[in-house]
């Protein structure tokens, strides 16, 4: 999902093509969307639809009724049995579909201009599929991937089948690595993809750090005594992949010591017990959802950025 109301990987895509742009690069973004093409800034954004699961979603979500409900889990049981049945062959890439509609699009796209550079971004995998299926049959097109995170982390098929989940990634990855002619991946990760099982790519890999924030120049002052402190988090909370209860804890043993505190959590805050148990505390906020051109001048007016890490990437 890109701009206006972008995720994580919308802003670092925004990001990194404004980046492009500085350096005369003119860029299109591919994306989710519903409405006409359109531009963000300087930047040309050509839509794809939201798949036909995430538009039952939302559709459930507006009309919230008993039928609607049914509906939803009985297409997400359908939806199920048939990821289930096609996903040991095609896995990672479990939306064929969805990738084979990117992959219409760069042609489109290429043949009413033709461009230079084509960028994959994981996540979702199909768009990484898109640009491997595009550069196999456009070679002299520069073809990048960035990893804006880590394929191996999280294994749907349980640990019966495990070795199968890392045979599958571990051909993709080196499928991936063949074909395009750089592979970003996070610095997290730099330690296995510098030994000797990813020397066959020599100089493709790079490695980054997310381009989530850019530079920006803040005038601050020294915070005086008695002042609230601002902590802001913006992203999403569920409680168990991001939990916020052990800093809750921290913060309110700080402020039974005398230090004023306010915590303001923007996004998505699905932890149902923690927000109950602090929605009607007078130093922890829950503002819900707000544009991301709103979500900058929160940042930049805090004193403190709080992040949560993935329970899955902890270390």
């Amino acid at each position: 999902e890109f701009y206006p109301m972008a995720d994580a990987n919308g802003v670092c895509v925004k990001n990194a093509a404004d980046e492009l742009i500085k350096r005369g690069c003119k860029v299109t973004v591919i994306c989710e969307g519903k409405g006409k093409n359109e531009r963000a800034g300087k930047i040309d954004v050509t839509h794809i639809k939201a798949t036909m699961y995430k538009r039952l979603n939302a559709y459930t979500e507006r009309k919230n009724n008993i039928f609607t409900r049914f509906m939803r889990k009985a297409f997400l049981c359908i939806r199920r049995v048939v990821l289930g049945l096609i996903s040991p062959f095609t896995f990672p890439n479990v939306s064929p579909m969805r990738s084979f509609s990117e992959y219409r699009v760069l042609e489109k796209l290429y043949k009413q201009e033709p461009f230079d550079c084509v960028i994959g971004t994981f996540r979702p995998y199909e768009n990484i599929e898109a640009v491997n299926k595009f550069k196999l049959k456009h070679p002299e097109v520069k073809s990048e991937i960035i990893y804006l995170d880590i394929l191996d982390e999280k294994n749907p098929f349980g640990m019966l089948f495990d070795k199968y989940f890392r045979a599958m990634v571990e051909k993709s990855k080196k499928r991936t690595l063949d074909i395009n002619d750089l592979i970003l991946i996070p610095k997290s990760a730099e330690e296995k993809y510098s030994g000797a099982e990813y020397k066959f790519a020599g100089a493709k890999i790079r490695f980054f750090d997310f381009p989530l924030f850019t530079a920006k120049t803040k005038k601050t002052g020294e915070r005086k005594t008695g002042d609230t402190l601002n902590i802001v988090y913006a992203g999403s909370a569920d409680g168990f992949n991001r939990n916020a209860e052990y800093f809750l804890e921290i913060a309110q043993k700080l402020r039974e010591r005398g230090e004023s505190i306010m915590v303001s959590f923007y996004g998505s805050f699905s932890d149902r017990k923690i927000m109950q148990k602090y929605k009607d505390t007078d130093f922890v906020r829950f503002c819900g959802k707000i544009p991301p051109n709103e979500v900058e001048k929160v940042l930049l007016d805090a004193d403190f950025l709080l992040n949560l890490s993935n329970r899955v990437t902890y270390t």
